[in-house]
């Protein structure tokens, strides 16, 4: 028994000598890991913004700032600050260190990334220089469209950022909610907006234009080389300063779809794929979908997975079953893979098919699971009509 507690009191001796000497340790590295973290947050700092004296955090709280932004330094004489940014365009993630001085961008090295493009890694570079307004004007690049898309929103916040701090105001609005914004005001009557396709082969709507239709009756907004032009429902253009030959197309595409005059269908999609049905007096169907489409995702950085979002479709099949027009509305498609399946060159393939042949369009490169899903979706349509001209279900 006293062997038993001698051995329990020298292990407890043991460990507590242990726990000092780890401690000792501890207090001695601690300030030197500190010290080199330190310094190596220094030196990223000083190369985004070169010539500096010294950095001091600013304080975020009570401000309303881009969710990209993580921390925001102020350089001490008033050279500029340096944003840090996270972001993600599918699979590549971004960890931005961006200078900026006198309002415009000084530098926008990636501090991390798992982008494998060499466009993407490389895109910074367009940003060096550019205010707010020279942003926009940076082009994506295709093929790694949502990478270097989310690249252009980050360089954005970031200066917006920088405003706001400094006490003025900016527009953090993303371009998605830009665009939805236009469209509300183009056509302030309207209760819901949907994208619009052509419901006959001489069409005045083409895949180059933006059409979207009231679901009230309102009236339509055409997105006509980027000015957003709202017409009601008696043909009368809304918008002021239109030129006239905008104004008169709007007028001609608004016309078009007054007259088509669709009539809501109920029917269920036990898979959910399909979100509304419409039905023209001429026996036109009209359908928005949501496809199974594919991408891989990066929300953390580095531990991507792989998710099913959805494509939202908008699909017109003529009482004879052709494909009258089809359309990508918008997707999370991997870029580079089945992102493809949000071009108008893979989309309009499907126009003058039919339910026999739809299939022959060729397969999405590397991106079978994107194809079969915006197969699935067409197919819904040529069922959906099917069991609404009184077939079984």
């Amino acid at each position: 028994m006293k062997k038993h507690i001698k051995s329990v009191i020298s292990l407890v001796v043991i460990v507590a000598a242990m726990s000092l000497l780890l401690a000792v340790t501890n207090s001695i590295t601690k300030p030197i890991i500190d010290a080199n973290k330190a310094a190596a947050g220094n030196a990223a700092l000083q190369a985004a913004l070169p010539d500096s004296t010294g950095f001091e955090e600013v304080k975020m709280e009570g401000h309303d700032l881009p969710k990209t932004v993580q921390k925001v330094y102020r350089e001490t004489s008033g050279k500029g600050f340096v944003v840090e940014l996270q972001t993600s365009g599918n699979y590549a993630a971004f960890t931005i260190t961006c200078g900026i001085a006198d309002g415009k961008i000084v530098s926008a090295n990636y501090t991390e990334t798992n982008a494998t493009y060499e466009t993407a890694k490389t895109y910074y570079k367009n940003f060096i220089g550019k205010d707010l307004a020279g942003v926009d004007g940076v082009d994506v690049i295709a093929g790694t469209t949502n990478a270097t898309t989310a690249y252009k929103q980050a360089m954005k916040d970031a200066l917006n950022a920088v405003t706001i701090l400094s006490g003025g105001t900016a527009d953090t609005r993303t371009e998605e909610e830009i665009f939805a914004d236009n469209l509300k005001a183009a056509l302030p009557e309207a209760d819901a907006l949907h994208r619009w396709v052509a419901l006959k082969k001489d069409s005045a709507v083409t895949a180059f234009d933006q059409v979207y239709r009231a679901e009230n009756g309102a009236g339509v907004v055409c997105v006509l080389d980027k000015t957003f032009i709202g017409v009601d429902n008696t043909g009368k253009v809304l918008t002021e300063g239109v030129p006239a030959n905008l104004s008169e197309k709007a007028v001609s595409i608004a016309n078009e779809v007054i007259q088509a005059k669709l009539t809501k269908v109920d029917y269920t999609d036990k898979n959910k794929i399909l979100q509304a049905a419409y039905r023209a007096a001429d026996g036109t169907y009209v359908f928005y979908l949501d496809a199974h489409g594919y991408g891989w995702y990066d929300d953390n950085h580095g531990y991507g997975e792989q998710r099913f979002e959805p494509i939202e479709m908008c699909v017109s099949i003529a009482a004879d079953g052709t494909i009258v027009d089809c359309l990508t509305i918008a997707h999370k498609e991997t870029g580079g893979y089945g992102a493809v399946a949000g071009t108008k060159e893979y989309y309009s393939q499907y126009k003058g098919k039919t339910e026999a042949n739809y299939q022959e369009v060729d397969a999405i490169a590397g991106a079978t699971y994107t194809t079969d899903g915006y197969r699935e979706a067409i197919q819904v349509c040529f069922d959906t009509i099917k069991v609404l001209e009184g077939g079984a279900q």
